[in-house]
């Protein structure tokens, strides 16, 4: 089960239809660089919530679990 779930419009494709998923990865689940929406699944609550800010916080401070 994805820890994390974005949600695009599309996946640029190249020339020879392959997805290009340089810039995704690059990009992370970092909400700072995205602009797609972004789910976390929340294992407290048992459901993926919004990825906002407060969130993003929670999980990047050093000790979290996930």
């Amino acid at each position: 089960m994805p820890l994390f779930i974005r949600v695009t419009p599309a996946l640029a494709i190249t020339a020879t239809l392959k997805h290009q998923k340089v810039d995704l990865r690059n990009e992370g689940m970092d909400i700072f660089k995205i602009k797609d929406a972004m789910y976390f699944l929340d294992e407290k609550l048992g459901k993926y919530v919004s990825l906002d800010k407060a969130v993003f916080a929670r999980i990047t401070t050093p000790g979290a679990r996930l």
